[in-house]
């Protein structure tokens, strides 16, 4: 496994917020703590000093100190015990909104980025387990970058979906992946457009019915061992959309494989725990 030499930049972005810091040892935090100034933390505290005035002045230091107690305690996102677990209180745990596995693998040169899936399991007392098995979803047998976007419940109904970046006849795009009762190995269930940065600001909607033949190139973000995003690459071999393809979960090289797990509060901040030992 490795990313093809050739770059993507000029019609690919990187898909993620950096989160290689969990590999050289820290746990990170993409949206910074309160008093780190950043867009994101700054909206929020207007946001909640104008919900708590009523809407008169902002008070963003009583925002800040509310948003400072009702924020997930990255300190906590440690493995710790012999068989690596990490465990919250209940009121952390009810600060979480997501919870993704990341994989990067090590190539010889530098960190690919595999994704995010939402695969996971937890003790039976509560606390997330340090397991990771190995594998990675493959397409044919060949293993892709992958990104879980959602968990749709109805009951006994379900339905998970997720996206693989790729070029599509040459075009920047998204394979649209479906796991559901009728499917629950998976099926490829379109594409959509994604325009380039600074081309446009709008955001394809429809779902391209894919044709027998159409040419799909995979694409991943590549990092150096500093955490340093480089570029996205062409990745694995081109494949040709087939109705039928097989989706599936391939054992990769453990030993060069890191797994990560990314938490995400309830403000749509991102934390990356360590990797897992």
């Amino acid at each position: 496994m490795g990313a093809a030499g050739q770059s993507v930049s000029s019609s690919v972005s990187s898909y993620a917020a950096n989160p290689l810091g969990a590999l050289l040892g820290a746990v990170v935090s993409t949206g910074g703590s309160v008093a780190s100034g950043d867009m994101v933390t700054q909206v929020l505290l207007n946001v909640l000093a104008s919900t708590m005035t009523g809407g008169r002045s902002l008070d963003v230091d009583r925002a800040s100190a509310y948003l400072t107690e009702n924020q997930l305690d990255s300190s906590q996102l440690v493995w710790t015990g012999d068989q690596p677990q990490i465990r919250l209180s209940e009121e952390q745990w009810g600060l979480v909104n997501d919870l993704a596995l990341s994989v990067f693998y090590d190539d010889g040169a530098g960190y690919i980025d595999l994704g995010l899936d939402n695969v996971f399991s937890f003790t039976d007392d509560g606390a997330l387990k340090g397991e990771y098995d190995g594998t990675w979803l493959a397409i044919d047998s060949q293993p892709v970058p992958y990104y879980h976007l959602a968990d749709v419940y109805d009951g006994d109904v379900y339905a998970i979906t997720g996206y693989v970046p790729c070029l599509l006849n040459g075009e920047r795009a998204e394979l649209l992946l479906t796991f559901d009762n009728d499917h629950p190995y998976g099926y490829i269930a379109g594409a959509r457009s994604v325009y380039a940065e600074g081309t446009t600001e709008t955001v394809a909607k429809n779902v391209t019915e894919l044709e027998p033949g159409d040419e799909i190139d995979f694409v991943c973000d590549y990092y150096a061992y500093d955490g340093t995003y480089q570029d996205s690459y062409l990745f694995g071999d081109a494949w040709t959309y087939r109705a039928d393809a097989e989706i599936s979960n391939v054992y990769i090289h453990a030993d060069r494989a890191n797994a990560t797990y990314r938490f995400t509060d309830i403000y749509g901040q991102n934390y990356w725990t360590p990797a897992i030992p």
